[in-house]
Parts: C-alpha cells; structure tokens; sequence
C-alpha cells in the first residue's frame, strides 16, 4: 500500500517534471518564432514594453543624479567611462527657450526664441516640476519638454538672454534683454554681421493677437552695448529663410515663406551696401525658383541648406533638390542634382523608450512604430560643410506618396500584416556627403548610416573635425525622441554611440560649440539647457580609471585677423601639435546651423613655443567671420578655443 502510494506520488511529480519542461521548451520555441517573424520584418530583437507601474524608473530626469556645471570644465567628478561616451551635466534653468542659439565673438552665448521666464518658482531642482511667470503673464508649469507644442502659444522671440559660460550656469551668468524692439525673431535667421554686430532677418507675426508682423524685418544688434537697431526692410517675407555671405561680404537671402499666406518667397535677395552708405536688398528677379524655393510640396522654401562654394556661386539643397545659384547681376539658379529617394526602403521600427510623467499623463507606456526608413533630405535634416565643397547631409524625413507618416495612425507589431504597402515613411538614419568642387555637377556619395533614424536633430562640428549629432526623433515631433547622441568620424566614415542625454531636444531645440571643447544643448520647448562633454576631453589613466586629458593652451592669438598668411600662434608646447583647425562659430536653430564649415589648416613648427598657420586665401573658402581656432595635439585633445574675427 506504501508502495504504491509512494509510486503515485514518484510518478505525478516526473509528470509535472517533464509537463514544465515541455512547457518551458514551448515558450522558448514561440519567442524563437516570434524573433524570426520579426527579424524578418526588419525589426529589432530588443521590443519590450514598460510596466507602467515602474514608469518612475525610466524617469531619466527624476532619477538623474547628474552634476550641476562646474565653474571649470575639469572640476566635473567623473565615474568612469567618459573617455568613451562623454558626459553629460544635469539640465539647468534657462531664462529663454533656446530655440535659436548664437556664439559672439566676445564669448558670450545669445539664445531667444520665446518669452522670457519672469519668474521661476524657487526651492526646488531640475528634477521637479516648476511653476513660472512669463514675461507676457503667463502662467506655465515646466514640464521637461514632454509637451512639445504644447507651450507653442509662447512661442515668440521677443525677449533675449546673455548668458556668460566664465560665471558657471547660475542665474548671475545671465543677463535677460525684454523686448528691446518691436520684433518677433521667433523662427528667423541670425548670423555674425562683422565684429561688433549680428543680425536677425525675418521672423514671425504671431501667435498673439495684435502681434507685429516682423517677417521682412532687418534687425542689428551690437553685443558690445545690447542696442538693437532697424534696418531696412526685405522685399519680401522670411519665415524660416536662409542666409549666406559672400566673398565680397553681401548677404544673400534666399527660401522662407509669409506665416499669413501662406505665400513662399521663391525670389532670393541680396543685401548690398548703397551710394547713400547704408544696407538695401536688391531683388535676384533672375533667380526666381518655385520649384527650389517656393514648392509648398516638400517644404522647399523652410530653410534651404545653403553654402558658398569655392566657386563663388552659392549651391544648397532644397528638400532632395540640388542647385547652384549665380548672385551677380539680376541672378540665376539651376537645379543641378538630386538625393535620391527611397522607393521600397527597409522596414524599421520606432520604438518609444523614453518615459516621461506629466500632469495630464501618468500611465504612458511605450509604443511601436512600424514603417520604412526614407531618404535622409528635407529641412528635417541637418547639414555641416565638413570639408571645402562637401555637404554632409544628416537624417532628416522623407514624404510618402500620400503625405507624411506623422499624420498615421501607429501601428503594433501585434498586428502587422507581413504584405501592407507604405506609402509613408519615418525619419532617416542616411547620411549623404554632396560634393559641390564642380557645382554644376554635384557628387552624392551615400555615407555610413547613424545608428538612429532622427528628424529635427543638431549637428555641431568639433575641434577635432568630428561631428556631434544629438536630439531629434524617430516618429513624431512630440514622440520617440532619439535621447542617445553620436558622433562621426568623418576620417574612416564612423558613427559611435555616445552617453544618453536626459532632455528630449527635437524641434525647437539647439546644439552649439563652446570655446572650451564643450557643446551647450538648449530648448525643444522646455526653459533648460545642458552641457556635454565630448570623449576628447578625458583619457583612461593605467589604473583603468578616466581622468581629464592634459590639453594644450594657446597662449596669444591675435583677436582680429587682417592676413591670411603666417598667423602667429603661441603655444606651452608647439612640438606636441598635430593639427591647427578652424571652425566657424555657430548660429543655430530649427537643426540649422548656418553655413557651418570646418578646415584643417597648414601649419609650421617655429620653435618650442611658436607656430605658424595660413587661413585658405580664396573668400569663397572661408569668408571673413567669426572663427574658432583649435590647437590639437598627437593624443586628439583640443586646446580651448581662441575666437578670431577674421577681416581681410
């Protein structure tokens, strides 16, 4: 009787063995399915969905532990891995959402592009919400930039912030300039005029009632004294244009559209100096272009990527549309090329992994977007002239068939149907290098793609000739944000993943070089900016610890540069520089940075303290402008910058 219960039980529990086994095998072999099906559609392996019950745990900015910014750049307490991802610092207040972002010659840093915080709530840090007072009145809550758009009433540039990076980051490293003219920069183009001034063209009118309709408007400001002056108006509106500086250092205007139209302005226009020794914009009547623009179509006329090439013509690309422009005489333009686009791209997903609790949304949980990756074009890319005559083209957003994919409605992976056409697509990880050394015969060479699609992301250039790409999205402008940065290496055509930002910085959002190798990230509708800190600036020690990378220090450098060849830099160490580069200082918005250029400059040894270097004497190489001048030594460690104006 024992006996056979005892066999009873022996025997009911390898029946429940071998059940879970079988069971477990089973799991196992429907993920194994699931994995091929997926693989097979293009998706990744990595599709989770977030408990939203433990939703605060990918709270980035909640759970950030990250430092505030040190006064000095080497007094960051460093945790180890920085010598291959970079740092970050936590977010901090701004007075201004930083949609336009400008670096002067004297240091400082100019961000508007809303109105001003009046008042912010006191007492609590970064990681918690804030309420503020608007300059206008408005009462907002700071909500981390989740709500993108959700502030775009307060859209408007009509206060301005200076902010001083040798004061740290605290509110005394501001100064805030409310309404200092009848204007509405919000959406403008901003540039260095010449040494003592920059200068806004066009703008907004809007959102408010009443408010003043500044779109054709010529604004200087002069950074010594903040007077901000009018100048005479263009012919036409310009929200959302482009601007380029000639040789002979007249403007040209070309792109944007009238916020009230909506009606492009697809007529270019230059800004010549007169008899009567003041600025007037000529119309280039023969340069007039709706297909370059002006079509509504593609968004042709929202902030042509524009260059001058080393030919003195001024080339640019308009959505995947390639084109030369002649400004001499009356003008001419011709279309010379295009960025091929995708008609059977690869199936990609967006993959929402950014979580992010609001007032309004407790419980947001991840999503999946499933479509085809486009071509990287369009004034969702982002653009940098890496070398003279080069365009690198970066992501950006490709129109469907039947418009864009942001008006979809999403689809889960749950529900795919392996043979739906898309007629949409998402944003494009492709990156394209557009070679301009023969403008009328442009060459595409498509380059190695990021390793995340990104609409409306920065590119910035950095003292080593690599170029920092941050921010944008995968999907939607209010979803998907990529909060993961690269940067690529030109030189052997690589794309490295760098340490995750905490902000979703997508439209609206800016990204600028700072004289000491740093890189200030500001806006996407949130008042807060931080800073990162690039892998060049630290090195692994031999106990397998990062520490700070010893840099070289520029010692004197003329401040104005009136010749082009033998500058004279002094350095701690000459015998120790492998590369003297120039970069043009940064006027940045909307993932435009304008005419943002790089060049590796020829140098010789003097002796133990001294070099020399040529600046390329062709204008159309390097206007006159506002540079920074990098010393880089055998290691990849950049001195801090030295900021020149060059006048010759």
């Amino acid at each position: 009787m024992f006996k056979k219960k005892y066999l009873k039980i022996l025997f009911f529990l390898l029946f429940s063995f071998f059940f879970l086994i079988i069971t477990i095998n089973s799991i196992f072999q429907m993920y194994e399915v699931r994995t091929k099906v997926l693989y097979k559609l293009g998706l990744s392996e990595d599709i989770h969905h977030i408990n939203p019950e433990h939703h605060n745990a990918l709270n980035t900015i909640k759970m950030s532990n990250r430092q505030e910014p040190p006064l000095k750049y080497d007094e960051l307490v460093l945790n180890g891995d920085e010598h291959l991802k970079g740092a970050w610092t936590a977010p901090f207040d701004w007075n201004v959402i930083a949609i336009h972002s400008v670096l002067l010659p004297n240091g400082k840093v100019l961000t508007y592009g809303s109105y001003a915080a009046e008042e912010i709530e006191q007492g609590k840090d970064i990681r918690e919400d804030k309420k503020m007072t608007l300059t206008d009145g408005l009462k907002v809550s700071r909500d981390w930039g989740f709500n993108q758009w959700h502030h775009h009433n307060i859209n408007g540039g009509v206060d301005f912030d200076i902010w001083d990076p040798s004061k740290g980051a605290g509110y005394e490293s501001h100064k805030l300039i409310k309404e200092p003219i009848v204007l509405d920069a919000f959406c403008s183009a901003v540039k260095i005029f010449d040494s003592e001034t920059l200068f806004m063209l066009g703008g907004n009118k809007g959102p408010k009632a009443n408010s003043p309709d500044t779109q054709k408007a010529t604004t200087f400001m002069n950074f010594n004294n903040d007077v901000f002056t009018k100048g005479n108006e263009m012919h036409y509106a310009r929200w959302y244009g482009s601007i380029v500086r000639l040789a002979d250092d007249r403007i040209v205007m070309v792109g944007g559209e009238n916020i009230e139209g909506p009606v492009v302005s697809p007529i270019p226009e230059i800004l010549e100096k007169g008899q009567d020794n003041e600025y007037h914009w000529k119309v280039l009547y023969g340069a007039e272009s709706n297909d370059l623009f002006g079509d509504k179509d593609a968004d042709e006329w929202s902030y042509p990527k524009s260059y001058l090439a080393s030919d003195g013509k001024v080339v640019g690309i308009s959505y995947n549309k390639l084109w030369v422009l002649d400004p001499s005489g009356e003008g001419s333009v011709k279309k010379v090329g295009e960025i091929d686009l995708e008609t059977d791209g690869i199936m990609k997903i967006a993959k929402n992994d950014y979580r992010m609790e609001t007032e309004n949304d407790h419980n947001q949980v991840s999503r999946l977007i499933i479509g085809k990756i486009g071509a990287g074009v369009g004034s969702r890319a982002t653009s940098v002239m890496i070398d003279t005559d080069k365009i690198l083209m970066i992501g950006g957003k490709q129109w469907g068939e039947y418009g864009d994919v942001t008006t979809d409605e999403p689809a889960h992976y749950e529900n795919i149907d392996p043979d739906r056409t898309f007629e949409d697509y998402l944003p494009s990880n492709h990156v394209n290098l557009v070679d301009f050394s023969n403008s009328s015969n442009p060459v595409v060479t498509k380059m190695r793609s990021m390793k995340h699609p990104r609409a409306d992301s920065n590119s910035t250039i950095l003292p080593d000739g690599t170029v920092f790409v941050n921010g944008g999205h995968s999907y939607r402008e209010t979803e998907f944000s990529v909060l993961i940065p690269e940067i690529y290496n030109y030189q052997n055509n690589e794309w490295y993943e760098m340490s995750p930002g905490t902000l979703r910085r997508n439209y609206h959002a800016s990204s600028l070089l700072l004289p000491n190798g740093t890189v200030l990230v500001a806006g996407g509708d949130t008042w807060s900016a931080e800073i990162y800190y690039p892998p060049y600036l630290f090195e692994e020690a031999k106990n397998n610890k990062t520490v700070f990378a010893k840099r070289p220090i520029i010692k004197n450098l003329d401040k104005k540069i009136m010749n082009r060849n033998n500058i004279k830099l002094q350095l701690d160490n000459a015998d120790d520089i492998s590369n003297i580069t120039l970069i043009s200082t940064g006027s940045v918005t909307h993932s435009q940075n304008s005419e943002l250029k790089f060049q590796n400059l020829n140098f010789k040894y003097l002796d133990k303290e001294n070099i020399s270097f040529n600046i390329p004497k062709s204008k159309n190489i390097i206007q006159n402008g506002s540079y920074l001048i990098f010393a880089i030594n055998k290691n990849g460690t950049p001195s801090i910058g030295k900021i020149v104006y060059i006048e010759t």
